[in-house]
């Protein structure tokens, strides 16, 4: 039944009460990594350590450059799936973002360790 209701959503709704309604739990997780980043940048300040200070300052664009990375694939496999919706295809969609979690889950992994060992010549 879940499936029938997000099908009406996008079938039913004109497309710009649907963007607006796909687009609030979007927004608020964009709203919601740049509070986590503020509070995380409070907390360190408050340790009154400048290295701890640059420390988080240095790694965030090197974070925000992996969540990029992973954004292009989110972005390309939304696409491909709303194309296989929309010709009705539930099952090819489903196993395209299947396939794409776990893609993203070995890049993840890959970049992490990528960045455990080369962690003095990126922070330098």
């Amino acid at each position: 039944m879940k499936e029938k209701e997000s099908d009406e959503i996008l079938g039913k709704i004109e497309p710009s009460k649907a963007i607006v309604k796909l687009a609030i739990p979007a927004t608020l997780a964009l709203m919601a990594k740049a509070i986590y980043n503020i509070v995380d940048t409070a907390y360190i300040g408050m340790l009154h350590s400048d290295v701890a200070l640059t420390a988080v300052g240095v790694t965030l664009p090197l974070l925000l450059i992996m969540v990029s990375i992973e954004n292009i694939f989110a972005s390309g496999a939304a696409v491909i799936a709303g194309r296989q919706l929309g010709a009705g295809k539930s099952e090819d969609a489903s196993k395209t973002v299947t396939t794409v979690i776990g893609i993203s889950l070995i890049i993840g992994v890959a970049l992490c360790l990528i960045g455990i060992i080369f962690i003095k010549p990126l922070l330098r």
